[in-house]
C-alpha cells in the first residue's frame, strides 16, 4: 500500500466544496457553520480503497484517484492530509468539522476612502501607481490588486464628474461630490504651471491634517 500511496501522491483532482448561494465579499464560515453546509466527511478504510481497483484511473503510467470516486467520498482528501503537500493551486478539505471557508475582502470606510483620494490626488490622478497609494497607506491591510482595482474605479468616477473622458483627466482634477480642504489644497497646486507633485512626506502630513480635523 506504501508503493501506491506514493503513486497516487502524484494527483492533482480534487472535490469541488459546495458553494454558497448568494454570498457576499465579507462572507465567513466557521467551522460550527460548516456542518449546515456539507455533511460531515467520514474517515475511510484506506485498504479497502487501494483493493478496489476501480477507484483509481491509469493515465502515461501514473495511477490516479477517480474524480467519481472523490466527489462520492470526500473523506478520502482528509485521509492523505498530512502525508504529502498539496500544489498551491489546489484547495483541500482539511479535517471532520474544521472546514473553513472564507473570501478576503476589504470594506471601504469613509476615512481609508478620504485618504485614498487625497494619497491619489497628491501624487497625481494621471500617473499615480497603486505602489505609491501602499506607502501612505500601508497599514490599512491592501493589497497591490485591490488598490489597482479602486484606483481605476477612482479615476473613472472622477472623469464622469467632471464631465470628461479617462485619457483627458488633469491632475488638478478633483472629486466634484467629496469636498476635503486637503483635496481643494492639493488641487491648487497642480494649477499650477511649476507644481511637480507632492512626496510622501507632504502628502503624510495632509493625511495627518486630515485625521487631526476628525
Amino acid at each position: 500500500m506504501t508503493r501506491q500511496m506514493k503513486q497516487v501522491m502524484n494527483y492533482s483532482l480534487y472535490p469541488t466544496v459546495p458553494a454558497v448561494n448568494g454570498f457576499d465579499d465579507n462572507f465567513e464560515c466557521s467551522s460550527s457553520d460548516a456542518a449546515s453546509i456539507i455533511p460531515q466527511i467520514q474517515q475511510p478504510d484506506m485498504d479497502q480503497i487501494f483493493d478496489d481497483k476501480s477507484n483509481f484511473r491509469m493515465i502515461d503510467g501514473r495511477q490516479f484517484v477517480s474524480c467519481d470516486y472523490l466527489f462520492d467520498n470526500p473523506g478520502y482528501i482528509t485521509a492523505l492530509t498530512g502525508k504529502f503537500t498539496p500544489s498551491t493551486n489546489s484547495s483541500t478539505i482539511s479535517g471532520h468539522s474544521h472546514f473553513s471557508h472564507r473570501t478576503e475582502s476589504y470594506v471601504w470606510s469613509q476615512q481609508s476612502r478620504d485618504i485614498f483620494a487625497i494619497a491619489a490626488l497628491g501624487f497625481g490622478i494621471c500617473n499615480v501607481t497603486p505602489k505609491q497609494i501602499l506607502k501612505i497607506m500601508h497599514n490599512y491591510g491592501l493589497t497591490r490588486e485591490r488598490v489597482a482595482s479602486h484606483l481605476q474605479k477612482f479615476r473613472i468616477a472622477v472623469a464622469k464628474q467632471n464631465n470628461v473622458s479617462v485619457n483627458d483627466l488633469k491632475n488638478w482634477f478633483k472629486p466634484t461630490q467629496t469636498y476635503l480642504p486637503e483635496l481643494e489644497y492639493i488641487s491648487e497646486q497642480w494649477k499650477k504651471e511649476t507644481f511637480k507633485g507632492f512626496g510622501t512626506e507632504d502628502i503624510q502630513k495632509l493625511v495627518t491634517q486630515y485625521d487631526i480635523r476628525q
